[in-house]
């Protein structure tokens, strides 16, 4: 009878992955407070969310910046454990028949436009700058019409010194992201995120290719420590006002 209750017990349990070493791609970006690479090392809410995870799994992750284009391939290739952030529809051409797993949401990310603070909300965009790698996906329409140009370059400051220098009329990213790099540049209020013109909510997810048991373990570490996660959120700023 005993030996039955137990071995009905060890049917129960749900199976966890060995601690063991990772690899996570992610954006080598200044995409603070989300993430950033300083001198090398990965920081921010990503980093202080996967960490916390790590500690409490028994796993180590170790990152590796990489252009957002260059990171997409790696990933694809095999060569990472994991990507962050990552969504489904994303790249979604570039993935092809291949079978990735996502995790729960870890953040909502407001994408939208920057725009002059002196500039009247929702006044109609004619030219628009992104960083090189990302897809404004509310006006891909109106840009494959050819109504709004739209123009790239390497990373946020370029796409706020664009608008600031009068380049481009909208900068297009994440909200809180933009905010607080005008900031730090001294810029604060200089550009403003305008409301009445298009934007998107991005989920940010965990994704991987091969180790899909880890995602659910990493699943079962956002809900049960859910106060802690909404406190990484509160200390590093990363939700929109």
């Amino acid at each position: 009878m005993k030996s039955a209750f137990l071995l009905l017990l060890s049917l129960c349990i749900i199976p966890t992955a060995a601690a063991r070493d990772y690899v996570v791609g992610v954006e080598n970006l200044e995409y603070s407070p989300i993430y950033a690479t300083n001198n090398g090392k990965y920081e921010g809410y990503a980093r202080d969310l996967l960490d916390a995870f790590g500690k409490a799994s028994g796993h180590t992750f170790s990152y590796r910046p990489l252009p957002v284009k260059r990171l997409f391939a790696d990933f694809l290739g095999g060569k990472l454990d994991f990507k962050y952030p990552d969504n489904p529809q994303w790249a979604a051409s570039e993935r092809g028949d291949k079978t990735l797993y996502y995790s729960d949401v870890t953040l909502v990310a407001t994408d939208g436009v920057m725009v002059a603070a002196a500039r009247e909300p929702g006044k109609t965009l004619t030219r628009l700058v992104t960083i090189r790698g990302f897809t404004p996906w509310v006006y891909m329409d109106a840009i494959g019409k050819g109504s709004i140009a739209l123009q790239e370059v390497n990373d946020l400051d370029a796409a706020l010194s664009s608008v600031l220098a009068g380049r481009a009329e909208g900068a297009y990213g994440n909200v809180v992201v933009a905010a607080k790099r005008l900031q730090e540049n001294g810029q604060a209020g200089a550009l403003v995120f305008d409301r009445e013109l298009p934007y998107a909510d991005a989920d940010f997810s965990l994704s991987t290719m091969a180790h899909p048991q880890v995602i659910d373990e990493f699943n079962a570490f956002l809900r049960d420590q859910a106060d802690l996660v909404a406190a990484l959120k509160k200390r590093h700023g990363v939700d929109i006002d």
